[in-house]
């Protein structure tokens, strides 16, 4: 799935706003110079500019129907002064009341969120959009397949996947400025975090709730080792390509059942490593926020470009 265009509506520091996007495959217009990478979006803005806000609204579009589920805190804007900008969100503007916001995304769909086996070319665009309605203190979200209709089945159909855990389809990750990993022992396991809260809610909640944990490597890495070695290799590719040159991850554990990474002919525990990193930045695929002041990113699948790299050996 890749995000082809946003229109945002009376959400936070946006009274107005509309945005495209990178993706493959997607036509440059005349005199545009063709991106190096088909599948990366910078954003880049000062502090307060909205970049938080935007990837916010990306992250709520991803989930679909699930986000009727998700549990908003002061997303509407409390006053609509800003200048409005495009037919999209001016359309909006004469439909909605300023106690709501609005969020419209256009998607591609992929092979993979369209059920296929195999990699193709198949492609199909999804319109997607919701409300976030604010009823005094309370904020809570409507989904609708456009400004003024229901769900339609064949909107439905493309959706289906994403009730499954276990579907690649529609799969958004997101990360706040904080991104700590749980390492008490005693954490809760992937399997208890379902209970308060849905799979594909966990991914982004770090976008709105600073002091949410990442669910630590040892809790279901080894599972999906015995369960399916081949995706097993390839989430132990990714996760080197996205390291800092200085850092290999292993896959060894250790006798507390930790994993272990390499760093500088060192083996240390994850807890334990201190990344330095290298003079040019890696570069992974999907939407990524960044700029003065802000950490926060949101990915989605696509092909990471790997620098080449000696590390020393551990043994």
């Amino acid at each position: 799935m890749y995000l082809k265009e946003a229109a945002i509506l009376n959400l936070r520091v946006f009274a107005g706003a509309e945005a495209t996007f990178q993706y493959p495959n997607r036509t440059c217009a005349s005199g545009e110079r063709k991106p190096d990478y088909p599948n990366l979006n910078l954003i880049l803005g000062n502090n307060g500019a909205g970049k938080s806000t935007l990837l916010k609204a990306i992250a709520l579009a991803c989930l679909g129907p699930l986000v009727e589920k998700f549990s908003p805190y002061l997303l509407v804007r409390r006053s609509r002064t800003a200048k409005k900008s495009g037919k999209a969100v001016q359309d909006a503007v004469d439909i909605f009341p300023d106690d709501r916001a609005i969020v419209r995304t256009l998607f591609q769909c992929t092979w993979q969120d369209l059920g296929g086996k195999k990699p193709s070319i198949r492609t199909e665009d999804l319109q997607w959009s919701f409300n976030i309605n604010r009823t005094g203190d309370e904020e809570s979200i409507e989904v609708l397949d456009s400004p003024k209709g229901d769900i339609t089945e064949a909107t439905r159909t493309l959706w289906a996947p994403i009730h499954q855990h276990s579907s690649p389809a529609f799969l958004a990750v997101g990360y706040g400025a904080t991104r700590r990993v749980d390492t008490d022992p005693n954490a809760p396991t992937p399997t208890q975090r379902l209970r308060t809260l849905p799979l594909r809610h966990q991914r982004i909640q770090s976008l709105f709730t600073e002091g949410y944990t990442l669910v630590p490597l040892g809790n279901w890495l080894p599972q999906l080792e015995a369960r399916n070695p081949g995706r097993f290799k390839q989430v132990l590719h990714r996760i080197n390509e996205v390291l800092p040159g200085d850092i290999e991850f292993t896959a060894r554990l250790d006798s507390t059942g930790e994993y272990l990474f390499c760093q500088q002919g060192a083996l240390v525990p994850f807890a334990a490593h201190h990344p330095v990193l290298p003079a040019e930045p890696r570069r992974a695929g999907g939407n990524h926020g960044g700029g003065r002041g802000s950490g926060e990113s949101l990915s989605s699948p696509g092909r990471s470009h790997q620098q080449s790299r000696r590390l020393p050996r551990c043994h």
